[in-house]
Formats: structure tokens, C-alpha cells, sequence
């Protein structure tokens, strides 16, 4: 009888904590969805895009009604969202979330919407960035409401060269090969670009981490301090003493 109960009661918690594991539904799941794009960007007089569902687990998914805002309208059309915004007469950007939904979970898409004010920024990068010794090309990807964005180079760099494109709105990065034998290559180099959309600014810093500043240690044995400084000083190296002082308590020690 009291392994019969037990059976009983073990089966009961199973079951309520499979049928619990259905209420917990992740935000964003790891390969639950795979999609063309996860932000829209849209022109202020309003218009249709799509999103390409390209895995989803299965078939059977939808969109959430009530979530997004009302002047967003979404379809779905196949393995696609059809996406509409009403025009936007207001100066500030407005934006709206999407939700989809499958028994898996759902996920989250980002609606954005330009006003009359200008808009520049970048959808995924910091505004400073940094790259290795060895040659790279990076595309940035430009949110703007305008094609007459502007890009200025603050400095010379002539490691940098760079694109702006408009369509789509992407500036893109190439970085030469920061070279151990080129002048200061011991030291990083740095170097900003300033993007303008009327009266918004965006600055850039590009950073390149230069060849490590360690050089080829010094192994004397049984030398005085004047020998090994000596030994330094022919190697065009100069001693700074107001800086090692800082690194004793006792001055004397220097």
C-alpha cells in the first residue's frame, strides 16, 4: 500500500512539473530562431518590410497580438513577417516591439521608426574599437534618416582606409598590417572618424594595439648596479630614477 501511495504521489509531481515546464517560455532561446535581421528601420513616411524566418524548430509559430504598438502591423506570409508602419509625423523616433511565439518560446524583434530630427548612430558597435596587429576589414552598419551623412577623418592615418555606403547605410573599415619594423610600432596607434547627419555628430575612435613594449631581458651575473646600468646605457636605454623611486619605501634604496 505505501509503495503503491508513493508510486502515486511520484507520478503526480512528474506530472506537474511537465506540465509547469510549458509556462517556462525563454525570451530569446539559444537556435530557437534564426531570422534575416532582429532590428527594422524605418523612413518617417511609413512603409513594408519584410522578415525572413529562415528556423523557427518548426512551422507552427505566430505573432503575438497586443504586444506591438498600433501603428506597427505584422502578417505573417510563409516563413516570412510582413512588417507595415503608418507614417510618422512627430520629430522624435518612436519604436515598437514584434513578438513570436512557438511552443518552444518566443522571440523578440526591435521596430524603429524616424521623426523629422536627425538620427545617426551605430546598430552594433561601440564608439570606440579596437583591433589586432594583423590587417581587418570591418563593416559597421550606419542607422540614419538621411543618405547625406557625412564621414571626416580626424588626424592622419594613412593604416586606415575606409567606405561609406548608402544603400544599405554601412561604413566600412579597412586596417593594414601594423608592421614590428615600422616607426613606433611599440606603441599603439590611434586615430578618430567623425560622422555628421545635420546637427547630430557621432566620433569614432580607432585604436591598433602596436608590437609588445618588453625588450630582450638582461642577464648579468654577479654585477654591481653601475655595471648593469652601464650594460643599459649601451643598449640606448636612459635609467628614470624619479619614477623607481616611487616603487621603494625607502629612498635610499635607489
Amino acid at each position: 500500500m505505501k509503495t503503491r501511495n508513493l508510486f502515486i504521489a511520484l507520478f503526480g509531481l512528474s506530472t506537474l512539473f511537465v506540465s509547469c515546464q510549458k509556462d517556462f517560455l525563454t525570451d530569446t532561446p539559444a537556435d530557437f530562431v534564426v531570422s534575416s535581421t532582429e532590428t527594422l528601420n524605418f523612413v518617417q513616411g511609413g512603409e513594408t518590410q519584410n522578415i525572413v524566418i529562415t528556423s523557427a524548430g518548426t512551422s507552427d509559430w505566430e505573432i503575438e497580438p497586443g504586444l506591438h504598438e498600433p501603428w506597427v502591423t505584422a502578417l505573417k506570409d510563409g516563413n516570412k513577417i510582413q512588417v507595415t508602419v503608418a507614417p510618422h509625423d512627430g520629430a522624435e523616433e518612436r519604436s515598437s516591439r514584434l513578438t513570436i511565439r512557438t511552443s518552444g518560446g518566443k522571440k523578440t524583434f526591435i521596430i524603429n521608426q524616424f521623426g523629422t530630427e536627425p538620427v545617426l548612430r551605430l546598430e552594433d558597435s561601440p564608439a570606440e574599437l579596437f583591433f589586432k596587429k594583423d590587417a581587418e576589414t570591418r563593416v559597421l552598419k550606419v542607422v540614419t534618416n538621411s543618405d547625406q551623412w557625412t564621414v571626416e577623418l580626424l588626424g592622419e592615418a594613412p593604416w586606415l582606409q575606409w567606405e561609406k555606403s548608402t544603400a544599405p547605410h554601412t561604413l566600412t573599415l579597412n586596417i593594414k598590417d601594423f608592421l614590428r619594423d615600422e616607426p613606433n610600432a611599440t606603441s599603439s596607434r590611434k586615430v578618430a572618424l567623425f560622422l555628421s547627419n545635420g546637427t547630430k555628430h557621432l566620433k569614432i575612435d580607432i585604436l591598433q594595439r602596436g608590437w609588445a613594449q618588453f625588450g630582450e631581458p638582461l642577464f648579468l651575473a654577479d654585477r654591481t648596479p653601475a655595471a648593469l646600468i652601464a650594460a643599459e646605457e649601451g643598449k640606448g636605454h636612459t635609467r628614470f630614477a624619479e619614477y623607481e623611486s616611487q616603487l621603494y619605501l625607502d629612498p635610499n634604496q635607489v
